[in-house]
């Protein structure tokens, strides 16, 4: 990067400032918002900026997205990028072919996606919106494809965006799936013990306050 743009992959800067934040002796001030505007100016951007939108991310998806700060800067968004759209684009696919879906078809909905301003705006941001899509479609799949464990832990990560996570209860308790909800929870717990171990239980128990 040799000339620091402000709108350029603003978000994933964020996601791997934070990241560094989780490496360091700050990892527990992760939600504080002066911390963590200071670990943006320091690690995610050439030209330090005053305000920065909060990040409110749930206390799992930090040690999720911390190993891309093992990365320089314009490589650890390549690699973001890649991963995730991979990510969307192949849970797409089992999700098309399970429903029967040609060939032509699965392809005419690839491209139309690498075609889409959103897909071009998501990159360009370095959202997570192509995981959220991965999750989502990998759901799909599962629950149509009755495997249960997989199924359960698509819903897990869906709280990664808690707002949606409600959608995903609703075909699961319509089919009485309770299989998927066990594994919903296992999966769930896991992930909270590994953002304890990280940035604290306090940080976890508090979470609904800073919502």
């Amino acid at each position: 990067i040799t000339q620091d743009i402000p709108t350029l992959f603003v978000d994933f800067r964020k996601y791997y400032s934070m990241g560094h934040m989780l490496f360091s002796n700050m990892r527990q001030s992760i939600y504080d918002p002066a911390s963590q505007l200071a670990f943006f100016n320091f690690y995610g951007t050439a030209k330090p900026v005053q305000h920065l939108l909060y990040s409110e991310y749930p206390p799992f998806f930090f040690a999720l997205a911390a190993p891309f700060a093992l990365l320089p800067l314009p490589q650890a968004y390549i690699a973001w990028c890649l991963i995730s759209f991979g990510f969307a684009i192949g849970a797409i696919w089992l999700l098309a072919r399970n429903c029967r879906m040609t060939g032509k078809q699965i392809l005419l909905i690839a491209f139309g996606m690498m075609v889409s301003v959103p897909t071009w705006q998501c990159l360009m941001l370095g959202q997570s919106s192509f995981f959220l899509v991965g999750i989502v479609a990998t759901f799909c799949w599962s629950f149509l494809a009755r495997r249960d464990t997989i199924c359960g832990i698509a819903f897990a990560l869906s709280t990664v965006k808690p707002q949606y996570s409600l959608f995903f209860c609703v075909p699961i308790l319509a089919k009485k799936r309770w299989r998927s909800l066990i594994f919903a929870a296992i999966s769930e717990a896991i992930l909270l013990a590994v953002a304890a171990m990280t940035i604290g239980w306090q940080n976890v128990i508090n979470y609904p306050r800073i919502l």
